[in-house]
């Protein structure tokens, strides 16, 4: 493996005391989804950081829309297999779950913009194939009051804010946002989607960790495990395999 990546394996080897340490959104949704086996590696991570009292957490403005993007689409997507449920099997929520699904009536209207056959796929392998964004465009478009969509967008930001307290008072992290020059971002961030073959969006996680003078960006992607990384494009970043 190159030396600029670390696995999970050997980061339980590596001091992180006072180091900077950038993540990306799946690194934090792991962390926050019971039903990821990969959030108990990122909890031992965390506890290990915590220990050994590193400098800084860093979230990107550009990680931090990415992670409540995602969360606000899981939470749709939860409602609408909720929804379906009752709607094809007669299935009576629990009380959590009709806290999950908020005004009934707004959780029907926007399964009405779910083509049936994407419905069906729902039914037969439990997840659902299809654009969120676009059943929210189709919704707006078409529904007088949409008064019923607030609490799912208050939950994606508030349960990111919540995070982001349990880091600093459970874990005892700090967590900053830096402040980056966006052309100098996006310039080293180009040079490595050209040299490296990294994605765009990776390779801006990338740019921008090495920008801010992190040590280490902590991911579960492994897109970002390749052997072209050089001290002239990423400096003394590592990249750490979390799983």
């Amino acid at each position: 493996m190159s030396e600029f990546i670390i696995d999970s394996t050997d980061a339980t080897f590596v001091d992180f005391n006072q180091a900077s340490i950038a993540i990306d959104a799946c690194f934090l949704l792991a962390y926050l989804d019971n039903d990821d086996p990969r959030g108990d590696k990122v909890s031992l991570l965390l506890d290990k950081w915590s220990k050994e009292k590193i400098n800084e957490l860093v979230i990107t403005n550009k990680v931090a829309a990415e992670i409540i993007h995602n969360l606000f689409k899981n939470k749709i997507r939860d409602i609408i297999y909720l929804i379906h449920k009752m709607n094809t099997q007669k299935y009576s929520p629990t009380k959590e779950e009709l806290q999950i699904i908020g005004d009934i009536n707004t959780a029907r209207n926007l399964i009405k913009y779910v083509p049936k056959s994407k419905l069906d796929e729902l039914v037969k392998c439990g997840e659902l194939y299809y654009n969120i964004g676009t059943i929210l465009k189709d919704y707006k478009l078409n529904e007088s009051n949409r008064e019923g969509l607030h609490c799912y967008y208050s939950h994606a930001v508030e349960t990111f804010q919540g995070t982001i307290r349990d880091l600093s008072t459970h874990f005892s992290i700090n967590v900053t946002t830096p402040d980056l020059d966006d052309n100098e971002v996006q310039e080293l961030a180009l040079s490595l989607v050209r040299m490296q073959q990294l994605d765009v969006f990776d390779a801006f996680h990338i740019a921008s960790s090495s920008i801010n003078g992190c040590n280490f960006f902590a991911t579960l992607d492994s897109d970002f495990i390749n052997s072209y990384y050089t001290k002239e494009t990423i400096g003394k970043l590592k990249i750490l395999k979390v799983a």
